[in-house]
C-alpha cells in the first residue's frame, strides 16, 4: 500500500523495532493503513527513541482508478520531519492512463520543499509509450525526504519518455522482436540530456541477443552494450556473453575508449 513512485515511507529507515502498532483495513472502497513504530537502536539527545508514523489511504474510483494520500512523520529531539503526499491513477479507457503525485516535505514546520510528477501513458500487451515530467524543488529536499522515505536526487527538473513495441513473428527462427527506447532530459543550473536505445531479438524464450546504446551529455559519455544469452537448462542453467564499449572524458580531460568482455556460465546441480 505504501508503494508510490515517490517513496515517502521507506520501512528500513526505522531499523529494529522496540514497539509498534499497525492498522490495516478496508471500508467500502477505501483502504486505510497506519504504522507507528519506535527505533530500538537509536536514542536522540533527549534520551528518547525516535518515533516513526506513516498513514496511507487509497480510495477506488470509477472502474479501475484510484486516489491516494500518504502522510509520514519522524519525531526526534522534539523536532518533527513530515511529508504529505496526494497521488492518483486515472485509467482513461483501455489504452490511456494518467498518473501523478505531489509531495510536501516539511522540516519542523519551518522549511518546506516540494517534489512531484505527472505522467501520461498509452499501453497495451504489445505497445507502450509515456511522457513524464518530474521536479525536485530546492537544495535540501533529499535530506528532509530521506528521514522517512527514499530519494536519490534533488534540485532538478526532468522530462523522460519511453517507447516499446513487441512484434510477434512466430516463425522457426524468430518468435518475437522487442524494441524499446529510453530518453531523459534534465536540468537545474546546467542542461543535460540522457538518451538510451535498446533492442532485443528473441530467437526462442531461451535464446536471445540484446543491444543497448546510451549517451549522457552531462559527462560526455557514450556507452554500447551487447549481450548474447542462452538458457540451455531452464531456469537456472545459462550462458551469457557480453561486450561493452565506453567513450568518455575523464576528470583530467583525457579521452578514454574502453572495451570490456564478460563470459558468465551457471550450471544447476541437483543433490538428492
Amino acid at each position: 500500500m505504501y508503494q508510490t513512485r515517490l517513496k515517502t515511507f521507506y520501512s528500513r529507515r526505522v531499523g529494529d523495532i522496540s514497539g509498534a502498532i499497525k492498522l490495516t483495513g478496508k471500508v467500502g472502497k477505501t483502504n486505510i493503513n497506519l504504522i507507528n513504530a519506535f527505533d530500538k537502536n537509536s536514542i536522540d539527545s533527549s534520551d528518547h527513541k525516535p518515533m516513526y508514523t506513516a498513514f496511507r489511504m487509497k480510495r477506488d474510483v470509477l472502474k479501475s482508478s484510484s486516489l491516494g494520500f500518504t502522510a509520514t512523520n519522524k519525531l526526534i529531539d522534539n523536532r518533527m520531519i513530515s511529508t504529505f503526499s496526494p497521488d492518483y491513477v486515472l485509467n482513461l479507457g483501455s489504452l490511456w492512463k494518467l498518473t501523478g503525485q505531489y509531495v510536501a516535505a516539511i522540516d519542523n514546520w519551518k522549511v518546506l520543499r516540494n517534489t512531484g510528477y505527472v505522467r501520461f501513458a498509452a499501453e497495451n500487451n504489445f505497445f507502450h509509450w509515456h511522457i513524464r515530467y518530474s521536479y525536485l524543488d530546492g537544495e535540501g529536499l533529499k535530506d528532509i525526504f530521506n528521514e522517512t522515505g527514499y530519494l536519490n536526487d534533488d534540485n532538478r527538473n526532468e522530462f523522460d519518455s519511453d517507447v516499446s513495441y513487441k512484434w510477434w513473428i512466430k516463425n522457426p527462427v524468430f518468435k518475437y522482436i522487442n524494441f524499446s527506447t529510453a530518453n531523459n532530459i534534465y536540468w537545474n543550473d546546467d542542461f543535460s540530456k540522457f538518451m538510451s536505445l535498446s533492442t532485443t531479438y528473441n530467437f526462442t524464450n531461451n535464446l536471445w541477443v540484446k543491444l543497448i546504446c546510451q549517451n549522457n551529455t552531462s559527462i560526455d559519455k557514450i556507452y554500447v552494450y551487447g549481450l548474447f544469452g542462452w538458457r540451455f537448462k531452464p531456469p537456472y542453467g545459462y550462458l551469457y556473453f557480453i561486450v561493452n564499449q565506453t567513450e568518455y572524458m575523464d576528470s583530467y580531460g583525457v579521452f578514454q575508449n574502453k572495451y570490456i568482455g564478460f563470459l558468465k556460465l551457471t550450471y544447476p546441480i541437483t543433490i538428492r
